[in-house]
């Protein structure tokens, strides 16, 4: 006799319908900046301003606590979320100087003769633009209340 299949939803599956969907952005987008900050290492090494060793072990380093951290939100992780704030907030200075740089490169019209530094200044704004996104998800009702409540 063959056991019945059942139609409705396994474990893991029931689980990750159960989650909100601002959380799934907000672990896909901390994944997102993470592999940002590893593209940007891996650029800056190209630009001989870093240690090419050096900038692909701390990118990957640093992508992988993001990408694990921003993952722990699905089980409601209150050190994965402080953990993907806190990582993800620390270059923000740094890519809203990045980003000007950019637009002085545009106005100015150097952005061809310097294209590697055009390059990392675009890309730190791309990272940019995913960490506001990161922080508007974050902060979010939905993932605050997923995160910060005790589950039933």
């Amino acid at each position: 006799m063959e056991a019945k299949v059942d139609k409705g939803r396994d474990g893991a599956e029931a689980f990750f319908c159960s989650v909100p969907r601002e959380v799934h952005f907000a672990s896909v987008l901390a994944s997102a900046v993470g592999l940002m900050i590893f593209v940007r290492f891996c650029l800056l090494a190209w630009a001989d301003k870093l240690a090419t060793g050096k900038a692909i072990f701390y990118g990957l380093l640093i992508f992988a606590l993001l990408l694990f951290n921003g993952s722990s939100l699905l089980r409601r992780s209150k050190t994965g979320y402080v953990m993907v704030a806190v990582v993800a907030a620390l270059p923000i200075l740094a890519l809203v100087a990045q980003s000007l740089h950019l637009a002085v490169l545009i106005v100015s019209g150097t952005w061809m003769d310097d294209s590697l530094g055009t390059l990392t200044c675009s890309v730190s704004l791309v990272q940019l633009v995913i960490t506001g996104a990161l922080f508007v998800f974050l902060l979010s009702r939905g993932v605050r209340h997923h995160v910060w409540k005790q589950a039933k």
